[in-house]
């Protein structure tokens, strides 16, 4: 190999990269990359280095042919190492765009995997929780004997606002009887609302037995 030859060469001739580069007129960088077989020098430059290092071109490339190559030669060769290297360079290219893709997939299923099934978890129970909050519904319990008979009227109240009637459950007679729709959705409706009903009990013979407010949640 060309780069191979030349860093053997170099260094059996005791020179430095830096030293060899200064008798070219070229940088230190340019002599790296000839050695590191990123590029290849040109077929001027060949013969130069074969006078450097008392060899030939045809050593330098590794050509055993011992008949010496003339510059056309020397030109097609170093044009063909340098396609050689640059189809080398796209090759290592794609696969390094390969293994790019399959680290972020990685990355991807090691931390998205979890991060979605902890939204599909997480989402519905915090939705759940709202919905429970929002249908949490304060209760006044009114326990009651009417004609013989024990029973319950219940009035519901706003879960923000326990002051509030939204709702009623019960006799129908008596939620009539009251009038229990005037009561709905009116800021402290729920005590008058819970009045005109024992009001109607016992004046009906009923006895109101108890009052219980109480929550749902």
């Amino acid at each position: 190999m060309l780069s191979e030859n030349l860093q053997r060469l170099r260094m059996q001739s005791g020179l430095s990269q830096k030293k060899l580069a200064e008798k070219l007129h070229v940088v230190r960088q340019t002599v790296s990359k000839w050695e590191k077989g990123l590029s290849v020098p040109d077929a001027d430059m060949l013969l130069k280095l074969a006078v450097i290092f008392n060899t030939t071109p045809n050593a330098l490339l590794g050509v055993e042919d011992p008949a010496p190559l003339d510059t056309e030669e020397l030109t097609w060769r170093t044009t063909v190492i340098s396609e050689q290297i640059h189809a080398q360079a796209q090759r290592f290219d794609r696969a390094l765009d390969t293994v790019k893709r399959i680290v972020l997939l990685v990355v991807v299923l090691f931390f998205g995997l979890p991060l979605l099934a902890f939204a599909l978890y997480a989402i519905p129970e915090l939705s759940g929780s709202i919905a429970i909050q929002e249908a949490a519904i304060n209760r006044t319990i009114i326990e009651y004997e009417l004609n013989g008979q024990a029973s319950q009227f219940v009035i519901d109240l706003d879960a923000y606002d326990p002051t509030t009637a939204i709702g009623c459950t019960g006799s129908p007679v008596i939620a009539d009887a009251v009038n229990a729709q005037q009561f709905y959705n009116i800021p402290g409706s729920a005590s008058e609302f819970e009045e005109a009903v024992c009001t109607y009990i016992e004046d009906h013979g009923g006895t109101v037995i108890s009052i219980e407010t109480s929550s749902t949640v």
